[in-house]
């Protein structure tokens, strides 16, 4: 367990300090949301610290700490239990405080986090749900999130959620009355600039030809994502003699399964795994087509960055519409749909005009999805 006191970072009164409670700062949907907001806020009057639940170096740990942020270490509930965890925040928050302001974000935990908050004295507590669905669903678990959702209403000040699904998801009925939707905005300034030769040159750096398809897949390599359908759409492909290439972006538990499978369905040469990646603007930049066939979702980061990219996407329908800026650039499809159906969408959304970097603009300011206007918005939540 590893509690860092430096009260010398935050001397300044006029700096306001959050703390967020993450389990981890990994390039995965909320995290790259909270570095978004991180980038662009005035890190001379708010400065963000980060709890995490495991002792491994995180992708954002470099550029968390060159920012100046804190990164707090403390075992989950899983590993201590309930109680200890509790304790073991409240020191955090107490040793290495003030803080302005704890904003949660590990969903049916936030109950824990916020307690723990409230206990240690912090009058700005902020629920803030990415989700429309749980990991788990045992009997145990169920009981679990009950009462964990009454710890976030009694302790709770405010509640935030990526879109109403996810706002329904975690606080029901409640959030009708009292939520917040805050989108996943990014910042625009990173895809304004993007064009068609950027495009080109990347593919040279592949070894990909102007003529081959190029279908991406944006996420964890976990079971959710659901990889293997992705998969099996590459061997209906080849099968057809369609000229493509497929790229798997992101990293997880299931990679060398998945390279496996790759192997048994004929088409471990079409599929490249990219692993975790820092040019994701240029990627989607360079995809064809998205590809997001997950089991369940919030509202993908990834997906609100592949239309400021301009890029057409082909999604599964449990996908809430929410995320569709008006773009015209997302098809659903069901899961349970033949493979021909997705084939199908895949070739016609791939073939679409792009929107102009000026609709795009318009369509994510319109929408609230440009990171510099949500910053506003959230100063305005932390009462800062």
């Amino acid at each position: 367990m590893v509690y860092r006191r430096d009260r010398s970072l935050y001397e300044n009164s006029q700096q306001k300090r959050i703390l967020h409670i993450v389990g981890g700062m990994n390039r995965r949907g909320t995290e790259i949301m909270i570095m978004n907001l991180y980038r662009v806020i005035d890190r001379d009057k708010i400065q963000f610290d980060f709890v995490y639940f495991n002792n491994r170096e995180n992708d954002f740990d470099v550029e968390i700490r060159r920012m100046g942020g804190r990164i707090f270490r403390v075992p989950s509930p899983r590993e201590v239990g309930v109680i200890r965890f509790i304790h073991n925040l409240v020191k955090v928050i107490r040793e290495n405080g003030p803080f302005s302001a704890v904003h949660a974000h590990t969903l049916h935990n936030i109950g824990l986090a916020l307690l723990a908050a409230r206990i240690a004295g912090v009058t700005c507590r902020i629920a803030h749900s990415h989700s429309t669905k749980a990991t788990e669903d045992t009997l145990i678990h169920k009981v679990y999130q009950i009462v964990m959702k009454l710890l976030i209403r009694f302790n709770a000040t405010h509640l935030l959620a990526c879109g109403k699904d996810a706002g329904h998801f975690l606080f029901g009925k409640t959030f009708d009355k009292k939520g917040i939707v805050f989108p996943n905005a990014i910042d625009l300034s990173e895809y304004y600039c993007l064009n068609k030769e950027d495009a080109k040159f990347i593919r040279k750096m592949f070894g990909i030809s102007e003529e081959t398809l190029i279908i991406g897949q944006v996420g964890a390599l976990k079971k959710v994502k659901n990889h293997k359908f992705s998969i099996a759409i590459a061997r209906k492909l080849k099968d057809n003699g369609i000229d493509f290439k497929m790229m798997f972006v992101g990293d997880g538990e299931m990679r060398q399964e998945l390279e496996q499978q790759a192997v048994l369905e004929g088409v471990s040469d079409k599929i490249l795994f990219l692993g975790v990646r820092s040019d994701i603007p240029n990627l989607l930049n360079m995809f064809d087509v998205l590809i997001m066939p997950s089991i369940y979702e919030g509202l993908p980061v990834s997906l609100v960055e592949a239309q400021a990219a301009g890029t057409p996407c082909v999604v599964s329908d449990v996908i809430t519409p929410e995320v569709d800026l008006g773009l015209n650039l997302i098809s659903f499809v069901n899961l349970g749909d033949e493979l021909d159906r997705w084939e199908y969408e895949i070739l016609k959304q791939s073939q679409i005009q792009r929107p102009s970097k000026d609709i795009i603009l318009r369509a994510f300011r319109k929408k609230g999805y440009d990171v510099v206007e949500s910053v506003k918005s959230l100063r305005k939540i932390y009462s800062i």
